[in-house]
C-alpha cells in the first residue's frame, strides 16, 4: 500500500468526523482496488460531511469501469439508508458512463432497488436514460413505474432535446387505471410545464384525486370548457378545490383587462348557479389566505350583487387587496357610485381615502357630486385624505380647480404640498392659458410663487419660457423660501439654456440639499460639467457624490468615470460607495480595474458592493482579487465574494472556494461553498 492510500486508510479510521472528510477528500489522488474499498467505507460513513465528499471524489476515481461495477450492487444494500444515497449521488456524478452498467442490472434488482437506480438515472441527462425511463412506464410494479414517471420527468426538465419525447410519453400513459400512477404521470407534465389541449385533462376531472390537476391546467387556459370546470369547481367542488378555483379564476378576471369576452363568459357561467355568491363572499372574508381573498374580491366585482358591494369596499383599505378591489369596484360600474359616495363620508380616515382614489372610476357617471366631494376634501381634517383628493383632481379636475390647489402647494404637510404640484402641473398643460393667468402678478416671496414655478416648468415642458419668465425664475433662485428656491432651479431644468447656467450654480453652494440636488440635475441636462465636479471633489456627501456623478455622466462620461475612480479610495464609506456604483452603471475595463482598488476598501459595505458590481470575474486577475476576499472579516463579504467567483464555474473558481472550506467558520458561508462545489460535482473539472 502506498503512502496517500495508507493516509487516506488512517484518516478514514479516526474518530474526528473532519478527519474522515479529509480522507474523503483525498480518494481522488489514489485509484486501484483499495481505492474503491475505501471510498464504499466513505460513502457509507455516518457522517453526511464525509458521504458528500466521498460522492464528489467517485467521478474522478479510476479505473472508472472497476469503480462503477463496485458501486451497483451498493443500491440494493438494505441497511445502510446512508450508504445507498451516497451511491445514487455519486453514480449521478459518474455520469453517462454509468447508464450501461444500470441498466445490465436494473430488472433484476429488488423494487427499492430498482427506485435507487431510477433515482440514479435521474440524475443523468441522456438520451440513454430517458429511453429507459419511458420504458419504465410499463413496468407492472406501479411504485416502480411512479418512480419513472417522475425520474423522467426530471430528466427531460434539464434537456429541451429529450423533453418533447418525455411529454409524449407521459400523456400516453394518462388514462391507465391506476390512480396514484396517474397523479406521477400529472406531476411529471406539471413539472414540464407542458402545454396541452384541453382534452387531456378531460380524462381525469371524474375522479376526485386528479380533478386538482385539470384545476391547475385550467389556469394556464382560456378555453370555455376549463373555464366551465373552475366556475363549477368553485361552486360545488371541495372547499380545498374550491378555494384554488377562486385564486386561479380571480387572477384571470383581474388579468382580463383587454378581455371582455372572457369576463361576459365568466359572469355568465356563475349565474347557473344560485349560491355561488355565499361561496365566494365567505372565501373574501378567510383572513387565514390571502391569495383566496384576493381571488374572492375579484369575483365578488363579478357577480354585481349589491349585497357584497360593502366587502369589496372594505378590502379597499387594505393595501395588499387594494388594487383588486378597485377592479372588482369597475367590474361593478354604476351600481357602486352610491356605496362610494357613502364611503366618503366615514369618520374614518382610511375609508375616505380609499373611497377618493375610487372616484376617478367612477366620475364620468356622477361627475358634480364627485367633484362636491372632491372640494370638501381638500379641507379634510387628514392630510393623507387631502394628498388623495389633490392626486385624483390631478386627472380629473379642471381649469376652475387650478385656484383650489395653487395655495397648497406651500401647505405645510409635505405629502399633501408634492401631491399639489404634481396635482397642478398636468393641468396646467392643460388649461396653460388659464394657469399663467392665475400666476400673472405672483411675486418671488408671495404666496403664489411655489404654484408659479410649477406652472412655468409645466409650460417649458411644452416649449421654451418667455424672457419675463425665465427672470422671474432666476429671481426666485435667490428667495428665502427653500421651496420657491428648489422648484425654481427645478423649472430652468426643463429647458436649460446658456444664459442660466449661472444662476443655476448659485442653487449648487444653498444651504438645502434638495435645492443642490435639483441644480446638480439641472446642470447635468446643460451640459455643464465643469461646476459638478468641482462640487462633488469637494463634497463629503454621499448623496451629493452619486447624483453628481450620474448627472455628470449625462453630459460627460470620461469625466465621470475618471473622478469615480479617484472616490473609489475616499475614507468616507457613502462617497466611496457613491462611486463604485458610478464605476458599475458605468462598465468597461476601465470601470472594472477601478471597481478592484474598491476590494480593498476598509469599510465591509463598499467591498460588498464593489462585489456586487463586478459580479462573475472576467479575468485570473480579476478571479484572485475576488478570491483574496474570502479572507475578509466580514462574514457578508465572504458571502458575497463566494456568490461572484462561484457563478463563474471554472475549475479554478472551485479550487479557491474549496480552499477556504477549511478555514471558514460562519455556516452561511460553508452552505454557498458546499453548493457551489455541488453544482459542478458532475463537471470533469471539478477538484
Amino acid at each position: 500500500m502506498n503512502e496517500a492510500l495508507a493516509a487516506v486508510k488512517w484518516l478514514l479510521s479516526q474518530a474526528e468526523p473532519e478527519a474522515r472528510r479529509t480522507a474523503a477528500q483525498q480518494l481522488v489522488k489514489v485509484d486501484g482496488a483499495e481505492a474503491v474499498a475505501f471510498l464504499i467505507q466513505a460513502l457509507g460513513d455516518d457522517d453526511w460531511r464525509v458521504r458528500r465528499e466521498a460522492a464528489l471524489a467517485a467521478p474522478l476515481m479510476g479505473p472508472r469501469d472497476y469503480v462503477i461495477a463496485s458501486l451497483i450492487p451498493l443500491l440494493s444494500d438494505d441497511e445502510n439508508i446512508g450508504l445507498r444515497n451516497a451511491t445514487v449521488e455519486a453514480l449521478s456524478g459518474i455520469g453517462a458512463d454509468a447508464i450501461g452498467p444500470i441498466l445490465d442490472v436494473l430488472l433484476s434488482l429488488s423494487s427499492d432497488g430498482k427506485k435507487l437506480a431510477i433515482e440514479t438515472l435521474a440524475g443523468i441527462t441522456d438520451e440513454r436514460s430517458a429511453s429507459a425511463l419511458e420504458a419504465l412506464l410499463e413496468n407492472e410494479d406501479v411504485n416502480v413505474a411512479c418512480s419513472a414517471a417522475e425520474a423522467l420527468a426530471q430528466v427531460a426538465k434539464r434537456s429541451e432535446d429529450l423533453r418533447g419525447d418525455a411529454i409524449a410519453a407521459l400523456v400516453r400513459n394518462v388514462e391507465r387505471a391506476d390512480t396514484y400512477f396517474r397523479v406521477a404521470l400529472l406531476e411529471g407534465l406539471k413539472l414540464l410545464e407542458a402545454d396541452l389541449p384541453w382534452s387531456v385533462y378531460a380524462k381525469v376531472v371524474g375522479d376526485p384525486m386528479l380533478r386538482r390537476y385539470a384545476v391547475s391546467a385550467a389556469a394556464r387556459m382560456n378555453d370555455n370548457e376549463a373555464l366551465d370546470l373552475l366556475v363549477a369547481t368553485l361552486a360545488r367542488g371541495p372547499k380545498a378545490l374550491a378555494r384554488e378555483a377562486t385564486i386561479v379564476l380571480g387572477e384571470k378576471v383581474h388579468a382580463a383587462t383587454n378581455d371582455p369576452a372572457l369576463v361576459a363568459y365568466v359572469h355568465q357561467a356563475f349565474s347557473k348557479f344560485a349560491s355561488v355568491s355565499t361561496t365566494i363572499l365567505a372565501f373574501a372574508r378567510a383572513h387565514d389566505d390571502l391569495a383566496v381573498r384576493a381571488g374572492a374580491i375579484t369575483l365578488l366585482g363579478l357577480l354585481r350583487d349589491p349585497a357584497t358591494i360593502p366587502a369589496i369596499i372594505g378590502a379597499l383599505s387594505e393595501e395588499a387587496l387594494a388594487d383588486r378591489a378597485e377592479r372588482a369596484l369597475r367590474l361593478v360600474g354604476g351600481g357602486a357610485i352610491g356605496p362610494i359616495m357613502a364611503l366618503a363620508k366615514s369618520n374614518e380616515p382610511s375609508s375616505r381615502v380609499s373611497a377618493i382614489s375610487m372616484m376617478p372610476s367612477i366620475v364620468h357617471s356622477a361627475k358634480d357630486e364627485v367633484r362636491l366631494t372632491l372640494h370638501g376634501a381638500l379641507t379634510d381634517e387628514s392630510n393623507e385624505v387631502r394628498a388623495t383628493a389633490l392626486r385624483v383632481l390631478g386627472s380629473t379636475g379642471d381649469a376652475d380647480d387650478m385656484e383650489r390647489i395653487m395655495p397648497m402647494v406651500n401647505d405645510a404637510d409635505p405629502r399633501v404640498a408634492a401631491a399639489a404640484a404634481a396635482a397642478l402641473a398636468p393641468l396646467a398643460k392643460r388649461f396653460e392659458e388659464r394657469a399663467l393667468e392665475l400666476v400673472t402678478h405672483a411675486d418671488v416671496e408671495g404666496p403664489l410663487a411655489s404654484a408659479a414655478c410649477v406652472v412655468l416648468a409645466a409650460v417649458a415642458e411644452e416649449h421654451p419660457l418667455t424672457r419675463d419668465r425665465i427672470r422671474f425664475l432666476e429671481r426666485a433662485i435667490t428667495s428665502t423660501d427653500p421651496r420657491v428656491r428648489r422648484l425654481a432651479v427645478e423649472s430652468l431644468a426643463v429647458n436649460p439654456s446658456d444664459d442660466v447656467v449661472d444662476v443655476l450654480q448659485l442653487g449648487l453652494a444653498d444651504e438645502e440639499r434638495d435645492v443642490q440636488l435639483a441644480a446638480i440635475r439641472a446642470l447635468g441636462r446643460a451640459g455643464k460639467g465643469e461646476p459638478i465636479e468641482i462640487l462633488i471633489l469637494g463634497a463629503r456627501d454621499g448623496e451629493l457624490v452619486a447624483s453628481g456623478l450620474s448627472a455628470l455622466s449625462e453630459c460627460d462620461e470620461e469625466r465621470a468615470l475618471a473622478i469615480a475612480a479617484k472616490l473609489v479610495d475616499s475614507r468616507d464609506p457613502l462617497v466611496a460607495c457613491a462611486a463604485v456604483d458610478a464605476l458599475g452603471r458605468a462598465g468597461g475595463v476601465s470601470a472594472r480595474t477601478a471597481l478592484l482598488r474598491g476590494l480593498e476598501h476598509p469599510d465591509g459595505d463598499v467591498v460588498r458592493l464593489a462585489l456586487t458590481e463586478l459580479g462573475i470575474p472576467e479575468s485570473e486577475v480579476e478571479r484572485e482579487r475576488i478570491g483574496a476576499c474570502l479572507r475578509n472579516p466580514s462574514p457578508s463579504v465572504r458571502r458575497a465574494a463566494v456568490d461572484s467567483i462561484g457563478h463563474e464555474r471554472s475549475r479554478e473558481s472551485r479550487r479557491i472556494v474549496r480552499r477556504r472550506l477549511d478555514e471558514e467558520s460562519d455556516p452561511r458561508v460553508i452552505e454557498m461553498i458546499l453548493s457551489v462545489l455541488a453544482e459542478g460535482a458532475g463537471d470533469s473539472g471539478v477538484l
